[in-house]
């Protein structure tokens, strides 16, 4: 059934585009099953999109680190698509107890622009 997919299909497009219809939507075909990729898949079939994606992994499996997801991410996926947005804050852990930023690992500076020590912060942000 591969074969009949309709990202296979070729499609005649007249000069000067098409009209995007309900039942002739945009299509888009997103390469990588990322999070961006799959944030991207989402946000253009809640728009009405057909979407294909390709992932060139046969299964996901944890690759031994976490995903964090700053606030403003999190605000995006609420309003692409709610129900995916209360999963990840039911599998997540809040981390609104800590920062997160740039710390200098060496000392750098001078007395006009100030001063810093290896471990200094450079920038932080509440990561909630």
């Amino acid at each position: 059934d591969d074969e009949k997919a309709w990202w296979r299909t070729q499609k005649s497009i007249p000069e000067g585009g098409r009209v995007v219809t309900k039942d002739d939507p945009l299509t888009v075909i997103v390469a990588g099953g990322g999070l961006a990729g799959l944030v991207v898949a989402a946000a253009a079939h809640a728009k009405g999109m057909k979407v294909a994606l390709f992932e060139q992994a046969s299964s996901y499996a944890p690759y031994g680190g976490p995903i964090q997801i700053q606030s403003n991410a999190l605000r995006a996926l609420q309003q692409i698509n709610p129900t995916i947005f209360e999963e990840i804050v039911a599998a997540g852990t809040c981390t609104a107890d800590r920062v997160s930023g740039l710390k200098i690992g060496y000392r750098k500076g001078n007395k006009l622009a100030g001063l810093y020590d290896a471990g200094d912060w450079l920038f932080w942000v509440d990561t909630i």
